[in-house]
């Protein structure tokens, strides 16, 4: 009798003791939560890598005392939308702060991964988000990004062009210097009958006059750990750098070519200001993905237009048609790189350098839709220059040398001789 009495006294004393926890059980979490709070106009301020956002929303869902989801629309560059888990904490009665980190999976690229890949979980971007809530539905967010796990960690630093290369072992062949291994470099090659024997000419000649241009314009680039980017280069009117551009600033000192620049070291380096972005694919990619911020570049420039949702107005593409451009591959292409960013190919060599190129596959993209414009030029070549204004003659009068040089007739014929290309590399050099 007695145990019964114990068990039912404590049974009562246990109910009395849940309800009473119950009544001082804290649920003002239940009011943090919140719809979509628009940074523009709305109560919702983010920073991203320490930079004001100037457009996008949050939304705070709060699970418990302890957990909520935060969504983060158009703030972070290449995701339309971010959900991350976060921890909860309650600061006073009427304010919350919450922190949680995400690996972000891949945007959709147009890429295809190889097979010993597919299994593989791609996160090209980790997300950091902390910041507080308001019972009344005020939002402050910092947002960092960080290089993804599939990110080439080789990569992170700064870059610099390399000026100065050996003289190309075939130089004495084609009649003239060039650089082996200079600040720019192309290689064309045509197998079979269809190969062009001044080939080897155009590619060194591009190397050498593409070498003293970007040697003048361009200085280094830098693959921040944030997984920003930013490069240093020569800010002046392009009328300027035009002229400045020359063999002048080119010298040849024991078997070694070196390029310098018209105004020595004025370099202007752009700031992490989140407007473009990099990362691998996945572990072991060789290519870097570029990912522009349009939204922070116009803001950047000064330059805030609202002509298209992108923040460039790609409506100029369209006009293309009339000659004949395949605009649909072009718009299609002008799409992903805004959205999803441009794939440049990238190796390292045997002295540790960078290079960062373009190969056949990667340019056919750009090239191709404009082939069947080419046939309109055909035209143009078939009368008499004299017939033509000033202008369209000095460009017949260049287009006709350069056409001469590749074994072409008429400009149409580029067509054909890039579908027999069976290996075409254009990049830069850069060195740590």
């Amino acid at each position: 009798m007695k145990t019964r009495i114990l068990i039912a006294t404590a049974a009562i004393a246990a109910a009395f003791a849940f309800t009473s926890c119950n009544k001082d059980e804290d649920t003002s979490w239940m009011k943090i939560s919140t719809g979509e709070t628009d940074v523009t106009g709305g109560s919702a301020t983010v920073k991203v890598n320490g930079v004001q956002s100037q457009s996008g929303s949050v939304t705070m869902a709060a699970q418990s005392s302890e957990t909520g989801t935060v969504t983060l629309a158009g703030i972070v560059p290449g995701y339309d939308k971010v959900e991350m888990s976060v921890q909860l904490s309650k600061s006073s009665d009427t304010e919350w702060s919450f922190k949680g980190t995400a690996g972000l999976s891949n945007p959709t690229v147009s890429a295809t991964l190889p097979t010993t890949k597919t299994t593989e979980t791609l996160s090209p971007l980790n997300v950091s988000v902390s910041g507080t809530v308001t019972t009344a539905g005020v939002i402050t967010a910092e947002v960092y990004t960080l290089a993804g796990s599939n990110a080439d960690t080789d990569l992170i630093g700064t870059w610099t062009l390399v000026r100065t290369s050996a003289v190309a072992d075939a130089s004495e062949a084609i009649g003239m210097d060039y650089p082996s291994a200079g600040p720019f470099f192309m290689t064309w090659e045509v197998t079979g009958a269809a190969a062009v024997e001044t080939l080897p000419v155009v590619s060194g000649l591009a190397s050498l006059y593409g070498s003293a241009a970007i040697a003048e314009v361009f200085n280094s680039v830098t693959f921040d750990e944030s997984a920003q980017v930013s490069i240093s280069y020569y800010d002046a009117d392009l009328a300027d750098v035009e002229g400045a551009i020359s063999m002048e600033y080119v010298s040849v000192s024991g078997g070694n070519m070196t390029f310098s620049s018209s105004h020595g070291s004025t370099w202007t380096s752009l700031p992490l200001y989140n407007l473009c972005f990099w990362y691998n694919l996945y572990s072991g990619d060789d290519k870097i993905y570029f990912v522009p911020n349009v939204k922070a570049i116009m803001s950047f420039t000064g330059d805030d237009t609202e002509d298209s949702e992108s923040g460039f107005d790609l409506s100029a593409i369209t006009e293309l048609a009339a000659y004949d451009v395949d605009v649909t591959a072009l718009m299609t292409l002008a799409t992903e790189i805004l959205s999803y960013g441009f794939p440049l190919d990238y190796r390292f060599t045997s002295s540790g350098n960078l290079q960062i190129y373009l190969d056949k596959e990667s340019l056919s993209k750009v090239l191709e839709p404009f082939f069947p414009a080419l046939e309109n030029l055909d035209a143009l070549f078939s009368v008499p220059e004299e017939s033509l204004d000033e202008d369209l003659q000095e460009f017949v009068s260049y287009a006709r040398i350069a056409l001469a040089m590749l074994g072409l007739e008429k400009p149409s014929d580029l067509e054909t001789l890039w579908n027999l290309t069976t290996d075409f590399t254009v990049g830069i050099n850069l060195e740590k």
